[in-house]
């Protein structure tokens, strides 16, 4: 097997893309009070801010153009997600769970993540400066052209990580 494939964090696993069904924001709040999961759903131009979607679950889910400023996803899980162009300034995943995820081209400026299990997770040409990973395992994560800067890295338990690109 090739060693660079080997390092590659897996990609999330959707149904056809015809399955999705649209979300939208009384969609998202609908599944918090019911706590449902939420389930092969492609959410695109949602916008929310200081809402409380913590405990929420997530399969099969792809978010697009979507603003979530200031929202809690504290000890949610998030499974075979793809977050493309999203804003998750200010967000707090303390306590999750993620796998098969990927952040293509996301903003998660000051984004709380601590004590999150984030596994086959890939940040690609993102902004996340200030975000707060301490105290997480991270296991096969690929950072690519993704900013750091001030952020924190403390106490994570980490396996399989790789940094690339400027």
């Amino acid at each position: 097997m090739d060693p660079e494939k080997k390092k590659r964090p897996l990609a999330p696993i959707f149904a056809e893309e015809a399955d999705f069904i649209p979300g939208d924001e009384a969609f998202l709040r609908s599944c918090q009070e019911e706590e449902e999961r939420v389930r092969t759903r492609v959410f695109a131009g949602v916008v929310c801010e200081g809402e409380d979607f913590s405990h929420m679950r997530f399969s099969g889910v792809k978010f697009r153009n979507c603003h979530f400023w200031s929202c809690s996803f504290a000890h949610g899980e998030f499974t075979d997600v793809l977050f493309e162009r999203c804003d998750f300034s200010g967000c707090d995943f303390d306590g999750g769970y993620m796998e098969r995820i990927v952040f293509d081209s996301c903003k998660g400026v000051g984004a709380k993540l601590t004590g999150t299990v984030l596994k086959h997770l890939s940040l690609e040409e993102c902004h996340f400066d200030d975000a707060n990973f301490d105290s997480s395992r991270l296991e096969h994560v690929q950072i690519v052209r993704t900013r750091l800067n001030n952020g924190n890295l403390t106490a994570c338990r980490c396996r399989q990580v790789s940094f690339s690109g400027a």
